[in-house]
């Protein structure tokens, strides 16, 4: 995306971290075409470890990782549909 940007304004969009948003009680992420869920994955997991999600938070963390890394959820959620 970096090599691809034209302009500073794109630039400094991609250089934003992937937060995403809350709304109506769920985490939704930002409609921007820089928008990278991976990144939004790996923010979730930093944050996890400084304590508890919201269930909001949460729900949104283990959406990311069975889609990202649907392996690993099948052998962390054995009862849950991965």
């Amino acid at each position: 995306m970096i090599m691809k940007a034209e302009t500073e304004k794109a630039m400094k969009e991609i250089l934003k971290p992937s937060t995403p948003y809350y709304s109506a009680g769920k985490m939704m992420p930002k409609d921007s075409p820089y928008y990278v869920e991976e990144e939004e994955l790996m923010l979730w997991s930093r944050t996890s470890f400084r304590g508890p999600l919201i269930d909001a938070g949460q729900n949104r963390y283990m959406e990311l990782f069975k889609k990202y890394l649907p392996d690993k959820a099948k052998l962390l959620w054995k009862d849950d549909a991965a």
